[in-house]
Parts: C-alpha cells; structure tokens; sequence
C-alpha cells in the first residue's frame, strides 16, 4: 500500500506526500510540487503507492496509465480526461471531481467515498466493487458500465444518468435522488431500500 510515513511537523496526523517528508497542507513549495507530480504523471506509466492526499490537478489528460495502491484523497480534480487507464485500490474519497471524465478504464476496487462530483462522466468501463458511499453527484453519468457490488450508500444524487449499466447487487438503500433515470440497467438486482426519490 501508500506510505504511511508521518508529516515531520510535530502533532500533525497527516501522512507525508510521495516524494517529501510533510503533508500538503505543511508544503512550503506547492507550486512547485504540484508541477513536479504533473511532470511525472505525464512522464511515466505505472504508479504504485503515491501518496497525493490534497494536491490540485487540473487539466490534464491521462491515457493508458496504471495506478496501484494510490491515495489520491481529498484531491481537487478539475478538466481531468483520462481513458485506457487501470486503478486498483486506488483512493478518490472526499475528492473533488470537476468537468472529470473517465473511459474505456478499469477502475475496480477503488474507493470515491465522500466525493463531491460535478459534470463527471465515467463510460464503458469496469468498476465493479467501487465504494461511492455518501458521495454528492449533479449533472453526472454513468454510461456503460459494470457496477457489480458497488456501494451508493446514503448518497445524494441530482440530475445524474444511468445507461446501460449493470447494477447488480448495487446499493443505493438510503440515498437521495433527485431527477435521477435509469435506462437499460437490470435495477431489479440492486438495493433500493429506503431511498427517496424526487423530481
């Protein structure tokens, strides 16, 4: 998995970013670090264990890349195009996803937990056993998809797009849905329990 070495600043419960000995917030360089990790994003193809928690990333375009064991937590991802990809436990919780858009990836076992999504797409791609637990979604689609046993629950959905999907075993019990449609997905194989629906 990611580094679980400490941010040097005393008391600091953060973990220290891939290649530094502080967390982001603690970085006196973040300019800089964040053209670095840009630079080295576009340069290379495999990643294992990065540890990105907080950093921005805006408009970039990540083409047949693999990502293993990566936190990317609480990450601002903002005009982010990303297709032929691989994530594999990978961490997106309480990230900000803006204008994201990912394809034709494999992204199964990876975790969007807490995670504000705006515009985002995700199309013809495989992501079964993904966590989207108490994640906030407008204007989103879900096209093309295999979401075999992945979890949406108590999150709050708006204007947001399932297409041809495979929701088998899906959770969706307690969240909230507002104008949210359903096309071609088999929506008699998921969990529906106690999620309210609004137009």
């Amino acid at each position: 998995m990611f580094s679980l070495a400490g941010c040097i600043v005393d008391k600091c419960p953060n973990k220290a970013l891939y290649d530094r000995d502080r967390c982001y917030p603690h970085l006196e360089d973040k300019a800089e670090y964040q053209n670095q990790i840009r630079e080295l994003l576009a340069r290379e193809r495999v990643f294992r264990n990065l540890e990105l928690s907080g950093i921005t990333l805006e408009d970039m375009e990540l083409v047949d890349k693999e990502f293993w064991f990566c936190n990317l937590s609480h990450v601002r991802f903002d005009r982010i195009r990303i297709s032929h990809c691989t994530f594999r436990l990978t961490f997106f919780d309480f990230a900000r996803l803006t204008n994201f858009k990912v394809k034709e990836s494999d992204a199964r076992l990876s975790v969007f937990a807490g995670s504000y999504l705006a515009d985002a797409s995700f199309t013809e791609s495989e992501m079964p056993q993904c966590s989207f637990v108490g994640i906030r979604a407008r204007d989103s689609l879900f096209e093309g998809l295999n979401l075999y046993d992945c979890r949406f629950t108590n999150s709050i959905l708006e204007k947001t797009r399932f297409s041809d999907c495979n929701v088998k075993r899906v959770h969706f019990q307690r969240s909230k849905f507002f104008q949210v449609s359903f096309s071609n997905t088999n929506m008699e194989e998921s969990n529906l329990e106690n999620v309210e629906q609004n137009e």
